[in-house]
């Protein structure tokens, strides 16, 4: 699947502003035509007004309103559910089932908080994302993931490249030749790992770009690291990272 350009994502976001925007109006009349559908109820009690009365002047007013008002909330439902499906790829599956399951026509509250949520996760996948392009501009060229990462500047150029090729090799070695290493007497893996200060000190890079990588990969339902990106554990609540010297 193609990652989406940024202007792309931008014009969704501002397609979630008006919806919302649109749905704050719907929600500040709802009182209103409650009261409408009460009245249109209350005049059909003692049977239907006879045509060319008052009461069926009344009557047909107030069925038209509320029925435009339902019918117009619905053809907004229908174009918040397109937009979140074009976000599927960025909101991840979980996400996009649940806010599509609750923009729903019959609940103008629960519509406006979803699109509310839709345009947070967003907004947060779009500053991640220019703050790993701003980073990935300064050292273009000297990492696997150049251009779509991020890494902040080592002190010496030097250094820099020689941690990059060291931490290339680690991440391409097979896995059966890691698991050779610990039955030739090398410390199991978990007992290899850093913690993400750790390893943002190792390696230079900023431990905000290590936490929106792992946010994109939750996103995007990975249990760990994309190929060619820092590779690390979950265990619990607390994150462990392979040290770019391999241990």
């Amino acid at each position: 699947m193609t990652e989406m350009s940024v202007r792309a994502l931008a014009e969704l976001r501002q397609e979630l502003e008006r919806s919302t925007g649109r749905c704050e109006w719907f929600a500040s009349r709802l009182d209103e035509i409650r009261g409408k559908y009460e009245r249109r109820c209350e005049l059909e009690r003692g049977g239907w007004p006879q045509p060319g009365t008052e009461e069926f002047g009344e009557w047909r007013s107030l069925l038209e309103e509320v029925e435009r008002y339902y019918a117009d909330f619905a053809e907004l439902v229908r174009e918040s559910q397109q937009t979140v499906e074009s976000l599927r790829q960025v909101l991840g599956e979980r996400l996009s089932r649940r806010l599509l399951a609750r923009i729903h026509p019959a609940s103008v509250s629960a519509t406006r908080e979803a699109l509310a949520e839709a345009a947070r996760e967003l907004d947060e996948f779009l500053a991640a994302r220019q703050a790993a392009v701003k980073h990935a501009r300064a050292a273009r060229g000297a990492q696997p993931w150049a251009g779509r990462g991020a890494w902040r500047s080592a002190a010496s150029g030097q250094a820099h490249a020689q941690v990059v090729r060291t931490h290339t090799l680690i991440l391409e070695k097979p896995r059966g030749e890691a698991a050779s290493e610990a039955v030739g007497g090398h410390a199991p893996l978990e007992a290899r790992l850093v913690t993400e200060a750790e390893y943002s000190q190792l390696t230079g890079i900023a431990r905000g770009t290590l936490r929106n990588w792992r946010y994109q990969d939750r996103r995007e339902g990975r249990d760990g690291a994309r190929p060619g990106y820092p590779e690390y554990r979950r265990f619990g609540r607390a994150v462990r990272y392979r040290p770019p010297d391999g241990g």
